[in-house]
């Protein structure tokens, strides 16, 4: 976990500065990114993650993360929008702990409090993707991690980010469009289940298909060759 010093600083429990957490308020409403633009000596570091307003932030959470390990560990961070909001994750796997996070068991429950603009980072090798997040009072969770290569083997890592929306803002009907492809590479879709025995069906369909039949939380990830394509949910 994290706090802020008094210059506004993130600091964890040994004292490590991190980067501050800002809280903006607008008159009118606006789009948000988390942005790390492109530099002129580090051209291979740069993306942008669009940040959901507070307005839209919910009290439960299927946790994903933005690949598993390879090079760099998966995170998950998750942050407070009130004072004394207490965090529940029940994870997939173990629960390593650390700077104030307890560890825990697969499958069994980890309880950390959070403050107004603190933020938790969860950091392992074992991906926590598909566990699930409960909290007293509103919270946002974001996806991580900090050297990913994808497709698994490439020759150089990158971070990823994203944003994840609560449970109660899915929906049983995408479509997936790709960003342009540069070099041919393909586009990879990471699904994760929120309901038991949820089937997937794709238009177009494809070679082989997924099903996330175990429980809750499982979570699927496909190459589709850069095409764009239509998912539905049927239970």
């Amino acid at each position: 976990m994290s706090d802020r010093d008094g210059r506004g600083h993130l600091r964890d429990d040994v004292g490590h500065r991190h980067r501050s957490l800002v809280h903006i308020t607008t008159d009118v409403p606006i789009v948000r990114l988390r942005n790390e633009p492109i530099r002129r000596r580090q051209r291979g570091r740069h993306g942008a993650s669009l940040l959901l307003p507070v307005s839209a932030w919910d009290t439960n959470y299927i946790a994903s993360t933005a690949s598993a390990y390879y090079v760099g560990n998966p995170n998950i961070n998750i942050i407070a929008a009130e004072d004394n909001t207490s965090v529940t994750i029940l994870p997939k796997v173990a629960l390593v702990g650390g700077s104030g996070i307890p560890a825990a068991a697969a499958n069994s429950p980890a309880t950390f409090k959070l403050m107004k603009g603190q933020q938790a980072q969860i950091s392992q090798q074992a991906d926590l993707v598909g566990s699930v997040i409960s909290s007293s009072s509103p919270v946002g969770v974001m996806a991580g991690n900090v050297c990913m290569n994808t497709p698994t083997g490439t020759s150089y890592c990158d971070h990823g980010e994203q944003m994840l929306p609560p449970i109660r803002a899915l929906g049983s009907e995408y479509v997936g469009v790709m960003y342009r492809s540069r070099t041919g590479e393909p586009a990879i879709w990471r699904l994760v289940g929120a309901v038991d025995s949820t089937a997937l069906t794709f238009s177009p369909s494809i070679a082989r298909g997924l099903r996330l039949q175990r429980s809750a939380g499982d979570a699927q990830s496909r190459s589709d060759g850069g095409v764009s394509r239509r998912a539905h949910r049927s239970s």
